[in-house]
């Protein structure tokens, strides 16, 4: 083999190596990187207050139980040894927890109307309010303990309040969502109920008037915004109703029996929607 085939055999492996070289050094970086980021975590979450506010959003960041929040806040209170009264103030119910003390139908009249306040923070006697519009806490602490403690839990609170708007967002959207469920179903149902009259009618409408019926149905139908599998099981029987009605064959208890089955559909869909709520 001539030099100059070497030095050209040379020439082009150089690309490759340097490729792997380089491959292999953002490996061992991402790895450094994975360690640093391991090592501040559990730097943060030594420290008492801010591994309490760290698990108290883990748990909570997707949790939709505010039973299951209000416990959660009472672990990462765990760290102050403050009494305290907190309530989860959700627009549809509040949640009022007292930790191992029974909360009393007096603080809970003074927490709930304490939380009409616009000030963050409400300072009287010896109770300290820390107040967000969806989480809100009253604290029994001493000047010292307000000095030492105030600041962290104003930040626990804040988080918590995060927590519960996304909570309440999602709730306000699924109940608008269910809204327009219930109207394109009353809709549907009306305009089932125009199909029979039309029946009982005895042939005074054209099949032209079925058939725009029929179109008025799918689009009411296509409004209730369903799956896929949902909404074509009920164009099927929709379909079928149709079909016998162009083709003259059925009876008026046939039509009826499409109808019921098309009503019950709707009701178990309308059921459905109204249990994701809950």
């Amino acid at each position: 083999m001539s030099a100059n085939r070497v030095v050209s055999l040379v020439a082009n492996n150089a690309p490759q190596d340097e490729l792997e070289q380089s491959r292999q050094k953002m490996a061992e970086l991402e790895q450094s990187l994975a360690s640093v980021n391991q090592m501040a975590m559990g730097l943060l979450r030594s420290n008492s207050f801010l591994g309490g506010m760290i698990e108290f959003f883990e748990r909570c960041s997707e949790s939709r139980d505010p039973s299951e929040i209000g416990l959660a806040m009472e672990n990462a209170l765990a760290a102050y040894q403050t009494p305290y009264v907190f309530i989860l103030n959700l627009p549809e119910q509040h949640y009022v927890f007292g930790g191992k003390n029974y909360v009393t139908n007096l603080q809970f009249d003074v927490i709930t109307t304490l939380t009409l306040q616009r000030e963050r923070i409400v300072h009287f006697d010896q109770y300290t309010l820390i107040n967000f519009p969806y989480f809100s806490i009253c604290l029994t602490m001493t000047e010292e303990e307000k000095e030492a403690h105030l600041d962290n839990l104003t930040r626990l609170a804040q988080v918590a309040n995060f927590v519960l708007s996304n909570l309440v967002r999602e709730t306000q959207e699924k109940m608008v969502r269910q809204g327009i469920m219930q109207r394109a179903v009353r809709r549907t149902e009306a305009l089932l109920d125009n199909i029979m009259k039309m029946v009982l009618d005895c042939g005074a409408h054209s099949i032209q008037s079925f058939s725009d019926l029929k179109w008025t149905i799918q689009s009411s139908i296509m409004g209730l915004d369903l799956d896929v599998e949902s909404e074509q099981s009920i164009f099927n029987i929709v379909d079928q109703l149709m079909e016998q009605f162009e083709h003259q064959q059925a009876s008026t208890r046939i039509i009826e029996n499409y109808i019921r089955s098309v009503k019950e559909s709707l009701a178990q869909l309308s059921d459905s929607g109204a249990g994701e709520l809950k």
